[in-house]
């Protein structure tokens, strides 16, 4: 339970100030703070979301029986590993809806002003960032006004 209240901790620190949370994990990992944001930031290619999705356990069964086909794996039954019982406790006793967030696949995304294009950052297939160096991440609404965006704050 420790862990899965911790990761759901460290989620939450990470969507608050994820800045200062990819900054900070730099210091402790050596990772760049911008590869870390790429990845836990808004609209990042990862997610710290303790749910255990039925897809992803069925992508672990599906590249298991690679695995098996080619006699690389001994045999073994997925589904009986799988256990949500205490991740829905720890939602359960942070008030969270865990079936809600199972079904979910939403992360949380760029939001702001474009300082560029002076519109409403709301559209996250569009949005673009900047990370100007020793300063601030400026989100962006369009493609072209994160290229603009580039012009400008890359001199």
């Amino acid at each position: 339970m420790a862990y899965i209240n911790a990761l759901m901790e460290a989620n939450d620190w990470m969507r608050k100030n994820p800045k200062l949370a990819a900054e900070k994990i730099e210091e402790w990992t050596k990772i760049n703070k911008e590869v870390i944001y790429i990845f836990l930031g808004p609209g990042g290619v990862h997610t710290l979301d303790a749910t255990i999705k039925p897809q992803w356990v069925e992508s672990v069964g599906n590249n298991y029986a690679i695995l098996q086909k080619l006699n690389m794996i001994k045999e073994l039954n997925i589904g009986a590993w799988v256990n949500d019982s205490y991740v829905r406790q720890a939602f359960k006793e942070h008030g969270l809806d865990y079936d809600k967030q199972l079904a979910s696949f939403d992360t949380y995304n760029v939001t702001g002003t474009d300082p560029i294009c002076n519109a409403p950052v709301n559209d996250p297939k569009k949005t673009g960032e900047i990370w100007i160096q020793g300063g601030d991440i400026v989100p962006f609404s369009s493609p072209v006004c994160t290229l603009l965006g580039v012009k400008k704050f890359g001199s």
